[in-house]
């Protein structure tokens, strides 16, 4: 379960904390490195710490592109397999199931949204639609229906 918090999930909310602190570490290590030359030493350590910060933000702007909808599901992988494959990997679906030779979706809880502002108190589920041949064709979030 994850909280709503000023309108993101705590998940959310500490990738775009850890963007930040990242980004304003490769400043400060970008900052070192100009000074270091101006004065002709050397800046290894401020040239292998920026490094290091470029490949984590890297990493975090890929996990979050990868999980855009919701970090528990990697919509990327969702997308290039058929929907066998994901219930291997995700396990049974909690609404809605695989019908052969039909289209369909199915549909795995995220969260209940019991947020302090303007909450819904209604389940939130990861749907992915497929289409006859069983592949994944899109996916988003949503409500169950009638919610």
């Amino acid at each position: 379960m994850s909280p709503i918090i000023l309108g993101m999930t705590a998940v959310e909310l500490f990738l775009v904390v850890l963007l930040s602190a990242l980004l304003v570490a490769a400043i400060v290590f970008l900052v070192i490195m100009i000074e270091n030359r101006r004065s002709k030493k050397t800046c290894k350590k401020a040239a292998v710490c920026l490094a290091a910060d470029v490949v984590l933000m890297a990493a975090a702007v890929v996990f979050c592109a990868s999980h855009s909808i919701y970090y528990g599901f990697n919509d990327w992988y969702v997308l290039s397999f058929d929907i066998q494959h994901i219930t291997e990997k995700y396990g049974s679906p909690d609404v809605g199931s695989y019908t052969e030779g039909k289209a369909g979706r199915v549909g795995y809880y995220m969260y209940t949204d019991n947020s302090m502002v303007m909450p819904d108190h209604l389940p939130h589920y990861y749907y992915i639609e497929y289409d006859e041949s069983g592949k994944a064709c899109e996916v988003y979030e949503g409500l169950p229906a009638g919610g």
